[in-house]
């Protein structure tokens, strides 16, 4: 499909397209999408870049298309090779990052759908970072597997009210997290920053040493920087906090470094 040409035409045939293939199927669901289509069809940035970005969103639909066949693991393959492929387009910072959270929200579906529920929570959040609309809502599209994700993300939600609540130095048996294991930042070259920077990330490590539901607070990098930081956080390892000798989830700060070029 040829749509480069006419901006406000593609706008209308990808919403169409989108619609066919169920990504807008409730009032909410598509919101961040809809912004990223329309971003691409103002005709910003040279047009084998937009060409890029189009054929990003064929295939974003594409993957929408298995998840609604329940083709869990295949929609899950293809949003990996999806997430590398972006990274590399030349589009402005809103495109990338619509096209990489709608990317990680189908992502993050197709895990619930295999069960494997904690790194689906964490590609939600992961997501959200990247698209600030995004609400629970618009999983209730997919049923079961869409109950699942909102229940562990619900979940992790009451254990970081839980862990705020825990207050920490004040109390003497506490014992502060701490981190055992970090792993590094691996961008393309073109997304790294010419200084070095870093990337403030708010997160939930549990009783098991584990970190969860992430919220970026502070970052001057791009979306493709923010995407491997969380990346990265998600491969630390940390030592729970304790407060009288048991381990306890609690809210801490990390700073997470990006790689300059």
């Amino acid at each position: 499909m040829e749509i480069r040409s006419h901006p406000p035409v593609a706008a209308r045939l990808w919403l169409k397209a989108a619609k066919e293939v169920s990504l807008i199927r409730l009032p909410r669901a598509g919101r961040c999408l809809a912004v990223g289509l329309l971003v691409l069809a103002s005709g910003s940035g040279p047009a084998s870049a937009r060409g890029s970005a189009d054929r990003m969103l064929e295939r974003i639909a594409e993957v929408a298309a298995e998840l609604h066949q329940e083709s869990w693991g295949k929609a899950e393959r293809m949003t990996r090779r999806l997430v590398l492929d972006i990274q590399r387009i030349e589009e402005d910072p809103t495109t990338v990052s619509t096209l990489l959270g709608r990317t990680e929200v189908w992502r993050a579906v197709a895990l619930a759908g295999q069960r494997e529920l904690d790194e689906a929570a964490w590609r939600w959040h992961v997501a959200a970072a990247l698209l600030p609309h995004l609400e629970l809502d618009e999983l209730g599209e997919f049923g079961e597997v869409g109950q699942r994700l909102v229940e562990v993300v619900s979940w992790e939600s009451r254990e970081v009210e839980r862990g705020s609540q825990i207050t920490g130095p004040a109390d003497r048996s506490f014992v502060t997290p701490g981190v055992s294991r970090r792993r590094p930042v691996v961008l393309p070259s073109a997304h790294r920053p010419r200084p070095a920077s870093r990337i403030m990330i708010r997160v939930l490590v549990d009783v098991e040493g584990r970190p969860r539901a992430p919220e970026v607070l502070f970052s001057r990098s791009g979306p493709v920087a923010t995407h491997g930081a969380l990346d990265s956080l998600r491969r630390w390892s940390f030592k729970p906090a304790l407060l009288a000798g048991l381990p306890v989830p609690f809210l801490t700060l990390v700073s997470v470094e990006i790689p300059r070029r």
